[in-house]
């Protein structure tokens, strides 16, 4: 007869994909609400692009690249990312609410899309 006192035990793999947004609770409520929102209305907006086959603005633009036989691709990351960029340069966006709503919408792709950091692509 065999006892299976000491069963193994299986480690969680702790799930910090959401850690940016306890950070945006510490500074506000306010940039917290900001970003959570972002991220779903992100989430939203790409689960309505994927049903609709990109009959509006799809999640990802490719630019073809000139002289190349390359196309890039703009993640929707990389558009929160930019107008962040922007808005450090050129002061254009005040508010704490918006500014994180800008982290939210980089931070759904960063955290849902595995190929996040492939932006090169073969025509």
């Amino acid at each position: 007869m065999k006892t299976y006192f000491l069963k193994k035990i299986k480690s969680k793999k702790k799930n910090l994909k959401h850690l940016p947004f306890l950070c945006l609770l510490g500074m506000s409520l306010q940039t917290f609400i900001g970003g959570v929102l972002g991220y779903l209305l992100t989430e939203f907006y790409v689960k309505k692009a994927n049903e609709k086959q990109k009959k509006f603005l799809p999640a990802s633009l490719f630019l073809p690249l000139p002289f190349f036989k390359w196309k890039f691709k703009f993640h929707h990351w990389l558009y929160g990312l930019s107008a962040l960029l922007l808005n450090l340069k050129f002061s254009l966006i005040q508010s704490p609410f918006l500014l994180a709503i800008l982290v939210g919408i980089s931070w759904h792709d960063l955290v849902e899309d595995r190929e996040w950091y492939l932006y090169l692509h073969r025509k």
